[in-house]
């Protein structure tokens, strides 16, 4: 008897090759930056994005209860995590405009 994927099965490979489009290294360029405030910029840009997309996405996790973003368990929990390495990737783009920086091929 063949087995058929599961709605699960088939979300996970859906981020995952959703995820390996995207996934190519930018580089940021800021003209007079030094590599150093680079790094620095780099650095706060993803945490102030990673804490700001985990507090949009609270009320949605809360409803998961005991779901950890960083964990995959159930497809809700899979797509609420998907939705939050889209918000992180986005607002840490934009924090990285606002200061002045622009992505590199």
């Amino acid at each position: 008897m063949r087995m058929l994927p599961t709605l699960a099965t088939l979300a996970t490979l859906a981020t995952l090759v959703l995820l390996a489009a995207c996934a190519g290294p930018a580089k940021w360029h800021k003209a007079g930056a030094d590599d150093r405030q680079s790094a620095a910029d780099l650095a706060a840009c993803r945490s102030l994005a990673a804490r700001q997309a985990e507090r949009d996405l609270a009320p949605e996790a809360s409803r998961l209860e005991g779901t950890d973003l960083r964990r995959e368990s159930s497809l809700g929990a899979q797509m609420l995590q998907y939705e939050y390495k889209k918000r992180r990737a986005r607002l840490f783009t934009a924090c990285m405009a606002q200061r002045g920086y622009a992505k590199q091929p």
